[in-house]
């Protein structure tokens, strides 16, 4: 390491160190040496008359030491001179304007962005409540330039929306207290439309030095449109509840069995579907193996489980498939059914239909004694035919004899 040749070698935090250690060094240099003389002379009283020599050389020594300490806060001083140029030395000057012109530029920038900015900017103080500063966004956002805002302190509660004004009371309270969230939401009167306009306000609060609240800044920005998107999903998904709720009392209370399901498998159903099947509870029906409920042939021979795929297989593809199929009770009785597939679904991995049966028994025993009415009609109808033909027959025959 190279030996330091002089004190102009050293860095300012270097000397300042050096200097405060000299100074300590200074103040116990003359105690430290002295007490050690005295306890010699103390044992060995003959040796006196070296003890003024000895003080000398200590002095000596202080001397020195002390000029190396001036020599130090001189050097210091020297580099604080240094630093610290005439204000009118043309440096000076020339440092000053451009830190003038570096902050006039910063301003110029910052003005900028807040003209141009949809969103509007202020600051107000408090707790007298006056603006400070507006951006020109306030023209758009609620129909008022910034002069008007600066210059009437108390416009803001014109334009607050009616329904708003005891929240609005509530914050300004809680405002001159210190306590301030870190955003608001309130309804405004638009000055020229007087559309009714919704405004989100962040803010941040100032204080002073003692704590006291003595400004807000904040940044206003018009949210009309999220929240009217906000209130058509709220709308929506009320009129979708309303929808299911009407579907749900619908599925409920319909004398028909009416299923869901769901990639092959029965996911719900409605009391009549239990009470058709003759199950004791919906859960009961539901653990049932789909394949239990049909006969294992239809009434035209083909097997009940290559059938059923084929029919949903239809309603999925044409979107609706009614037909009719023959049913098992828990208690092993067939009986007859017509079916209504509505594919609700068709994706990969989600395939949901709707399915509502019906029971057709009645309907068929009626057409079972129609049918059998027309053809004992039919069977009289011949009947008489051949009565008539016999009789003309015989009436011809009288005639020839």
């Amino acid at each position: 390491m190279k030996p330091i040749q002089d004190f102009t070698q050293l860095d300012t935090v270097t000397l300042f160190r050096a200097l405060h250690s000299f100074k300590r060094f200074l103040i116990g240099f003359p105690v430290i040496l002295t007490i050690p003389a005295v306890g010699i002379i103390a044992l060995k009283p003959q040796l006196w008359w070296l003890f003024p020599l000895y003080v000398i050389a200590i002095l000596f020594g202080a001397v020195m030491i002390g000029t190396a300490y001036g020599r130090l806060v001189a050097e210091l001083r020297v580099r604080e001179l240094e630093k610290a140029e005439p204000e009118n030395s043309e440096s000076a000057v020339a440092k000053r304007k451009q830190a003038e012109e570096e902050l006039h530029e910063s301003e110029a920038r910052f003005q900028r962005l807040a003209d141009n900015a949809p969103d509007m900017i202020y600051r107000m103080s408090l707790p007298d409540g006056r603006y400070e500063y507006v951006s020109p966004a306030s023209t758009t956002m609620f129909g008022c330039p910034p002069e008007a805002f600066m210059n009437t302190p108390a416009l803001i509660r014109k334009l607050i929306h009616p329904d708003e004004m005891t929240f609005f009371e509530e914050q300004w309270k809680a405002l001159n207290e210190g306590n301030i969230p870190p955003f608001y939401e309130y309804r405004i009167i638009h000055a020229d439309s007087h559309e009714v306009r919704w405004i989100h306000q962040s803010n941040v609060l100032i204080r002073d030095a003692a704590g006291a609240p003595i400004a807000i800044e904040g940044i206003v920005r018009d949210i009309t449109e999220r929240k009217q998107a906000e209130q058509e999903i709220i709308e929506a998904k009320q009129k979708a509840e309303e929808n299911e709720a009407r579907f749900r009392n619908i599925f409920e209370k319909s004398s028909d069995a009416i299923l869901i399901i769901e990639n092959g498998i029965f996911n719900d159903c409605n009391l009549a579907t239990v009470d058709m099947l003759e199950y004791k509870t919906k859960e009961e029906f539901l653990n049932v193996n789909p394949s239990a409920l049909s006969p294992e042939k239809q009434l035209d021979g083909r097997l009940s489980s290559e059938k059923v795929e084929e029919m949903m297989n239809l309603a999925l593809a044409n979107g609706t498939h009614r037909f009719e199929w023959m049913h098992l009770k828990s208690s092993g009785a067939v009986f007859p059914v017509e079916v209504l597939l509505t594919a609700i679904s068709n994706e990969p991995g989600n395939q949901v239909i709707h399915c509502v049966w019906r029971d057709i028994t009645e309907r068929k025993a009626a057409e079972s004694r129609e049918k059998d009415l027309r053809d004992k009609l039919a069977r009289s109808e011949r009947l008489e035919s051949v009565g008539a033909l016999a009789g003309g027959v015989a009436h011809d025959l009288n005639n020839s004899l």
